[in-house]
């Protein structure tokens, strides 16, 4: 564990076990809760939407079947499998981000409130957006991050336990991790360890607060607590939820966007083969808000992995990339030492 710059907060007093802002690293907490549930019986990766929505009009999809022209992933010719035959959402579609949905609803009007941006978008603003967005075909060979898709999986479970989400979440994953720094509500003693932000340009900003979008980006969280929820998606703790683990970070999407490209996604999780690690596979997810930003990421089938939380709002996915190469050169290095004279 390694802590670069200040632990204090805008004053000058030390921090000790400081809080960060994770920006969309909150929504690999919500899908596995969605593993987790799913594991226990208590909802299916394919439970519709609508199933657990009853009162609400979704919108539905028509199922395209698309095949590659030509080489590479830009060009695609996709038809309808069957006229006027229509699908509902699932909740595993809103966990891989194939929904069909935009980044952010276009009812979250940002402009508005740009150094406090979400904290005002409420359920009824969700479900006013869900009346009116037209989706009349799937995306799923689109991977398109989504507040809108993840924030309607997390309210969509709350409602199918009929508990509020925060205490959803810490019910069936904080608590039983023993992730107690983890939170979208911080308590009075955690407010007072929760760091300031700062801008890409080193600007003070304001903390972002959510309402119903916390499922995707609202949460804060302890590089201890961080570490501790890595250690059990390598398996190295709480071995009991390996299940709800591979479940979670199983690739079931491969994505085609040119910056992406390659790439797959499982419940949230991203897995990348990333060039300069022999050509291993690392799953992982950046998050950001608007004074902070975080990454996680680990090399599949090895005790390799790396947290990296800064609350300053330059995005660090490089370098995590950049200490998980050095972390899996000196393992390599250290593998080819004689025993004799390790």
């Amino acid at each position: 564990m390694i802590y670069v710059g200040s632990r204090a907060d805008d004053k000058g007093n030390p921090i000790t076990n400081p809080l960060f802002e994770i920006g969309e690293l909150s929504s690999l907490f919500t899908t596995t809760l969605l593993a987790r549930m799913a594991i226990l019986g208590e909802v299916n990766l394919e439970t519709p939407v609508q199933e657990l929505l009853p009162g609400q009009h979704l919108p539905v999809y028509q199922k395209l079947e698309c095949e590659p022209i030509g080489s590479g992933y830009s060009l695609y010719a996709c038809d309808p499998l069957a006229n006027d035959q229509v699908i509902s959402m699932v909740l595993c579609n809103l966990a891989t981000h194939s929904a069909g949905f935009p980044k952010n609803p276009s009812n979250l009007k940002t402009w508005l409130h740009p150094k406090n941006p979400y904290a005002r978008y409420t359920t009824s603003h969700l479900y006013r957006y869900l009346n009116n967005h037209p989706i009349s075909f799937t995306s799923g060979f689109t991977y398109q991050y989504s507040h809108i898709g993840m924030a309607l999986l997390g309210h969509s479970l709350s409602v199918k336990s009929g508990l509020p989400y925060s205490d959803l979440l810490q019910e069936k994953v904080l608590i039983p991790l023993s992730l107690s720094d983890t939170r979208i509500t911080v308590s009075a003693a955690q407010q007072s360890r929760l760091l300031p932000g700062y801008t890409a340009k080193g600007k003070l900003t304001p903390h972002w607060d959510f309402d119903v979008l916390a499922p995707s980006a609202g949460m804060q969280s302890s590089i201890e607590d961080m570490l501790q929820f890595l250690s059990v998606q390598m398996g190295q703790s709480h071995r009991e939820w390996l299940p709800v683990v591979k479940l979670a970070q199983n690739p079931r999407e491969v994505i085609r966007q040119k910056d992406l490209a390659g790439s797959t996604v499982g419940l949230g999780w991203l897995t990348t083969k990333v060039p300069g690690i022999g050509g291993e596979e690392v799953t992982w997810m950046e998050g950001q808000t608007g004074g902070f930003s975080s990454y996680i990421g680990l090399l599949n089938g090895q005790s390799i992995g790396v947290v990296i939380l800064s609350n300053h709002a330059r995005p660090v996915s490089d370098l995590g990339i950049q200490v998980l190469k050095t972390l899996d050169q000196e393992a390599k290095e250290a593998q080819s030492i004689p025993a004799a004279i390790r």
